[in-house]
């Protein structure tokens, strides 16, 4: 919702707030969409300003990764496409006529959210954003191609699109989310030893495993409040939901399915939505649910802030063979490589150390040398700390330099 003055206005911009006379008579209801009837009539009853409803920001609709001025351009060039009543709430006040405007804004709005879905699948295997993602090189060099493979089909794949395009509307974070776990998944796969067929599974279930959220309420996503039971129940159906709507989806097998539908099962019993445990739960939900949780641990949220690799890795040690399989965890704590060669990281020791190598078999705690000692000093030869041998020393955070 937005206010806006009467000479900005368009035929199509819809209501958010209903109008009333000097007399508090209604003039126009909230959800109506302007005509330039109502608009004439709204200026010579001297009326300024009106509450309208919002177009979706600059900075949502502005590509990932894009500048502030490329989102500032971007913005303008959809808010122009939209500008003809995209949001209306109350579509059986409109006119026929009107009805199929707004009908084909909607598909100009879609079409936007589509294309920067297939554009950031592209992207994402853009040479050089897939390397230093596995300790082992071998393995490392089969998940580029594999991915990059999956994330071109994934791209011409209509049906697909069209959801993440929608999840992408309702939520930013969410889609972001859903290729991180998609790749993490993925390499899981890899290392796991899957074959192609079991590695397209996965990742199209690691992609599409949170797709049913576009079936709930948007409030309920971004609320930075403790949720109600009945609140709390309402969200869980996403899994449910996405499970049916994956079903439904050519060329998405029932394993692929099932990621969606057993995400948030949990190894002792007490996950949803139906509390089965332990080796009940397919091998690819529970690689998709490690990613998930990992991930989400790792990223900022609106209601607080990210936790640092070393805490989100922690979790998954505790978590094993309570909430995961605990040979799963495993593999992907020794797979995924959390701080490439020339991370700069601070130690909880109070040391700023940059990593030189990664030890066998516990990617999150490299091989590093030492260039700042805890009270500041700056080494004049570094030396080498092995974090495999020194288990009282963990990595709090990666930094981007040496304040």
């Amino acid at each position: 919702m937005r206010e806006t003055l009467i000479s900005m206005l368009r035929p199509g911009d819809v209501i958010a707030r209903s109008i009333r006379n000097k007399n508090g008579q209604t003039v126009l209801k909230e959800g109506t969409p302007l005509t330039g009837h109502y608009l004439d009539r709204l200026e010579q009853m001297g009326i300024k300003t009106v509450m309208i409803e919002s177009l979706p920001t600059a900075s949502v609709l502005a590509p990932i990764g894009s500048s502030q001025a490329e989102s500032s351009q971007k913005g303008r060039q959809v808010s122009s496409q939209a500008n003809q009543g995209m949001m209306v709430v109350q579509m059986h006040q409109a006119t026929p006529q009107l009805r199929r405007k707004n009908d084909h804004v909607q598909q100009e709005y879609m079409l936007h959210y589509r294309e920067r879905v297939k554009d950031t699948l592209i992207r994402v295997i853009e040479p050089g954003k897939l390397l230093g993602r596995m300790t082992d090189e071998a393995l490392e060099s089969r998940f580029r191609r594999v991915f990059r493979s999956i994330m071109l089909d994934i791209s011409s794949h209509s049906q697909m699109v069209d959801y993440l395009a929608q999840l992408l509307e309702m939520d930013n974070y969410l889609f972001e989310h859903s290729i991180n776990v998609a790749e993490l998944s993925c390499i899981m796969g890899v290392a796991g030893g899957f074959d192609s067929s079991e590695l397209l599974e996965l990742t199209i279930g690691g992609l599409m495993f949170d797709i049913g959220m576009i079936k709930q309420p948007p409030s309920l996503l971004k609320s930075d409040r403790k949720l109600t039971y009945d609140e709390r129940m309402t969200l869980q159906n996403h899994t449910t939901e996405g499970y049916r709507m994956l079903l439904e989806i050519d060329g998405v097998s029932h394993k692929a399915a099932q990621c969606a539908l057993f995400h948030h099962e949990r190894f002792n019993g007490n996950g949803y939505p139906m509390r089965v445990k332990g080796m009940e739960i397919p091998e690819m939900a529970q690689i998709v649910a490690i990613a998930d949780v990992f991930d989400a641990l790792i990223s900022p949220r609106h209601h607080r802030s990210p936790f640092s690799e070393s805490e989100a890795i922690e979790y998954l040690f505790a978590s094993g063979n309570h909430f995961f399989r605990a040979d799963l965890v495993n593999m992907f704590l020794k797979q995924v490589l959390f701080f490439p060669e020339a991370s700069v990281l601070k130690l909880s020791s109070g040391q700023v150390a940059v990593v030189t190598a990664t030890s066998t078999g516990m990617a999150h705690r490299p091989i590093v040398k030492i260039i700042r000692e805890s009270d500041g000093t700056a080494v004049g030869s570094p030396y080498e700390l092995d974090l495999a041998l020194n288990r009282d020393i963990v990595v709090l955070h990666s930094i981007q330099g040496i304040g």
